[in-house]
C-alpha cells in the first residue's frame, strides 16, 4: 500500500514534471513564435514603410516629371503662338502693303484718266462753243438779213398804200384798199411769224445735235446758251407810218 502510494506519488510527481516541462515548453515556444511574429510584423511594417516611402519618391518623381512636360509643352505651345502671331502679322503688313501699293496704283490711274476725261471735255466744250458761236453768228446774219428783207417790203407796201391813198376818190376804193392793205399785212405778218418759228426750230435742233453720250452709257444734254425765240413785231413793222 505504501509502495502502490510512493508509486502513485512517483507518477503523479513525473506527470507534474512532465506537465510543467510540456507547459514550459509550450510557453517557451509561444514565446519564440511571439517573438517571430512580432520580428515578422516589425520587418513587414518596415518594408510596408519602404514601399511607402518608395512609393511617395515614384509619385513625388512623376509629379515633378509631369510638371516639367506640362511646363516644357506650354513653352512650345507658347513658342508656337508666338511664331504664328509673328507670321499671322508679317502676312497682314504684307497684306497691307500691297493693298497701299494697288490703291496707289489705282488712284494714280484714276486721277490720269480723269485729266484725260477733263482734257477730253474741256476739248469738247471749245469745239461747242466755237460751233455755238459761228452758229450764233450764222443766225444773227440770216436775222439781219430777213429784218432787212421784210423792211423793204414793209416800206414797199407803205408806198404802195400810200400811192392808192393818194389815188382814192371814193369811199369803196377806200375800203377795198385798206381790206387788201389789211390782208397783205396779214400774209406777210403770218411769213414773218413763220420764218421766227423756223429760225427756232432750227436753233433748238442745232442745239439739240450737241448731246453727248458718255462712255457709262448715261446720255448728257449740253443746254444751248443761246436765246429764246423771240417774236418779231411784225405788225407793228408792217403797219403803215
Amino acid at each position: 500500500m505504501a509502495e502502490r502510494d510512493r508509486l502513485e506519488a512517483e507518477r503523479r510527481a513525473e506527470r507534474d514534471r512532465l506537465e510543467a516541462e510540456s507547459r514550459a515548453e509550450r510557453t517557451k515556444e509561444r514565446e519564440r513564435l511571439d517573438a517571430e511574429w512580432r520580428a515578422e510584423r516589425a520587418r513587414l511594417d518596415a518594408e510596408r514603410s519602404e514601399r511607402d516611402r518608395l512609393e511617395a519618391e515614384r509619385r513625388a518623381e512623376r509629379t515633378k516629371e509631369r510638371e516639367r512636360l506640362d511646363a516644357e509643352h506650354k513653352r512650345v505651345e507658347a513658342e508656337k503662338w508666338a511664331e504664328h502671331n509673328r507670321l499671322e502679322a508679317e502676312k497682314w503688313a504684307e497684306h497691307d502693303r500691297v493693298q497701299a501699293e494697288r490703291r496707289a496704283a489705282y488712284m494714280l490711274k484714276e486721277a490720269e484718266r480723269n485729266r484725260m476725261e477733263a482734257e477730253k471735255w474741256a476739248e469738247y466744250d471749245r469745239v461747242q462753243a466755237e460751233r455755238r458761236q459761228e452758229f450764233l453768228r450764222a443766225d444773227a446774219e440770216r436775222r439781219a438779213e430777213f429784218e432787212k428783207r421784210l423792211d423793204a417790203r414793209c416800206a414797199h407796201i407803205e408806198q404802195t398804200g400810200t400811192a392808192i391813198k393818194a389815188d382814192m376818190k371814193d369811199l369803196k376804193k377806200t375800203v377795198i384798199i385798206t381790206a387788201i392793205t389789211a390782208t397783205m399785212a396779214t400774209v406777210f405778218g403770218v411769213a414773218a411769224f413763220n420764218a421766227t418759228l423756223l429760225s427756232g426750230m432750227i436753233t433748238s435742233f442745232e442745239s439739240g445735235k450737241s448731246a453727248t453720250r458718255a462712255p457709262g452709257g448715261k446720255t448728257f444734254f449740253r443746254i444751248p446758251i443761246g436765246r429764246a425765240i423771240e417774236l418779231t413785231p411784225t405788225l407793228d413793222a408792217i403797219a403803215p407810218r
